[in-house]
This record gives structure tokens, C-alpha cells and sequence, in this order.
């Protein structure tokens, strides 16, 4: 098997110290790109997101590992000590200092902006989300919604979620379709299936005929399922926007530009969690319309002599 190295560890550091002004790099990217064919390779440790699909058609990517090792990355700092200087302060990012592994966020596994997209038999080890379809619009040369994505027979270890999105409104109408995740293993996601719209004051979007089946899902450290607005506050919303990290203790709000329909969660798995089963939250005025829980099965620490557990 081929292997990339990004080497993130520097740049997760520095993130975390909001030195990263110019932002930080992928391993690879691909824009307005069709017949793309990957497998046989490892894709680690990248200082943001590993593999992103712009505005492509035709993929097939299968047999292969994405994976964001922090214990091992640590070990390499300590051998190869590095000190950079900046305005602030001298920080050695590399330094026998550093004890802990730094959190590595947004190492997402594969962003997909794409129509006709099949990933196969890929194992991805992150602290994002693992395979994740993003909304294209009309304002995308190639691709005007994210179409016809199959997902199947992957394993994953932590990541944020088989997730959708997020998916905020857009004047050219952002939109996701016809995507199915099938014969998935997760081990301690922090979250398991993850539909996510966000919010928005101008445009339209959908997120519509999504499918999540043959699921098992192994000890969620968040909650099994969430559909509904992340459970973050993003640059630019006003102060009493978003959606708790602690909900239903606090504020979520829900956006009725996005419309949820015909989302289906079918023969699926989960044991060992520690939250209630799952949460979807849709808006009032345009309600989630055509979902489907079939073959369901979950156990929970807490939760299973208090009912089903779900929060809607």
C-alpha cells in the first residue's frame, strides 16, 4: 500500500493557537475533475481536510485507509524537537512540553462536492467527520447538487459521523440528493449518523432521499443519530444563534430555508452508548416531511429503563 503524510501535528498546534493565518493545507485536492479512480493507498495525518472532491463527476475511490494518528504524531515531536518564533510568544510546538496530543480538528476523511461518486471498502480512523457529501448549488460549473453518492461496506474508528452537510441556504439553492451510506461499522463515533442543515437569511436548500442502512454502530461518545443544526456556534451568527453542546439542556435552533425529505435509517445497530439514542429537530414552519425508522435497535447505559430515548 502507497502512503501520504501530511504531517499535521505542526499545524494542529498552531491552529489551536490561531497562528495558522493563512489557513491550513489538504493533502489532496481535485476541482472540476471526472473519472477519478484511488484505491490501494494510505491518506494520514493531514494538517486539515485529506482528500476534497470540488465540483467532480464520476468517482470511484475503494480499498484504502484514511487515518489521524495523535499518540503517534506526538512520539515524532519529542524525537525532532522545533521552536518557531512569532509576535506573541516562542512556542515550541515540538517540545518535550507538549505531553498531551493535540485535537485535530476539521481532518475530515473525504469532502464530497460531487455527482456520481462510489466509495468502497475504506477505513477511516479521524476526529471529523469520515465521508461526508457537501452541498454544490447552481453557481457550480459542473455540478448543481451533490447526486447519486454510495457509501458501502466502510469501517470507521472516533470520527464525527457517515454525516451530511452541513448544508446552509444559498441564493442558487444548495443541494444534497440520492445518497446512500450501506454496510457500515463505526466504533466509537462521536457522533454515528449525522444529517446536518445549518442555518441561513438568504436562498433555499434540500437535503432529500438520504439512506442509512446495515448500520453497527459500537459505544457513540455523543449521540447515535443527529439530524438537525450542529451542535456548534459558527463565525457569523448572531449570539443567540446555534445549537448547544449540551442540548436539550439549552437552545438549538432550528431554520426552515433547509428543507429535510425522505430520510431513511433502516436496520441499524447501536449498543454502549452513554446519551439517548438519537435527536432530529426540524422546523415548524417546514416541517421534516417522509422519514423512516425501520429495524432500529439500540441499547444505552443511561437510557434504556427510561424509553426510547429519542429527543424530537
Amino acid at each position: 500500500m502507497g502512503e501520504i503524510d501530511g504531517q499535521g501535528f505542526m499545524w494542529w498546534v498552531r491552529e489551536a493557537l490561531q497562528f495558522n493565518v493563512h489557513g491550513r493545507p489538504y493533502i489532496l485536492e481535485f476541482k472540476e475533475s471526472s473519472n477519478i479512480e484511488m484505491y490501494g493507498i494510505l491518506v494520514k495525518n493531514s494538517p486539515e481536510y485529506h482528500i476534497v472532491l470540488k465540483d467532480c463527476w464520476d468517482i470511484y475511490f475503494h480499498d484504502m485507509e484514511i487515518y489521524v494518528d495523535i499518540w503517534g504524531q506526538l512520539e515524532l515531536a519529542r524525537l525532532f524537537g522545533h521552536t518557531y518564533k512569532t509576535e506573541k510568544t516562542i512556542v515550541n510546538d515540538y517540545g518535550l512540553s507538549i505531553e498531551l496530543p493535540m485535537f485535530p480538528l476539521n481532518t475530515d476523511g473525504i469532502d464530497v462536492w460531487a455527482r456520481n461518486a462510489t466509495f468502497r471498502r475504506i477505513k477511516v480512523t479521524n476526529f471529523d467527520d469520515s465521508i461526508v457529501p457537501k452541498p454544490t448549488n447552481k453557481g457550480y460549473k459542473h455540478v448543481h447538487c451533490t447526486t447519486d453518492i454510495l457509501i458501502e461496506d466502510c469501517e470507521t474508528l472516533y470520527t464525527v459521523g457517515m454525516s451530511v452537510g452541513s448544508v446552509p441556504p444559498n441564493v442558487n439553492h444548495a443541494c444534497i440528493a440520492n445518497v446512500t451510506f450501506r454496510n457500515i461499522t463505526m466504533d466509537k463515533p462521536i457522533k454515528g449518523i449525522y444529517v446536518k442543515p445549518n442555518p441561513g437569511d438568504h436562498g433555499t436548500g434540500i437535503i432529500q432521499n438520504i439512506t442509512f442502512e446495515n448500520f453497527v454502530i459500537k459505544s457513540a461518545i455523543w449521540y447515535t443519530v443527529w439530524i438537525g443544526p450542529q451542535q456548534q456556534y459558527q463565525p457569523g451568527w448572531s449570539h443567540d444563534a446555534g445549537c448547544s453542546m449540551f442540548y436539550p439542556f439549552g437552545n438549538c435552533d432550528t431554520y426552515s430555508a433547509v428543507t429535510m425529505d425522505r430520510i431513511t435509517l433502516r436496520n441499524i445497530t447501536a449498543t454502549g452508548s452513554l446519551l439517548p439514542v438519537g435527536v432530529i429537530l426540524c422546523n415548524d414552519t417546514n416541517p421534516c416531511t417522509n422519514f423512516v425508522i425501520e429495524n432500529f435497535n439500540s441499547t444505552s447505559y443511561l437510557w434504556d429503563k427510561l424509553g426510547t430515548g429519542w429527543v424530537t
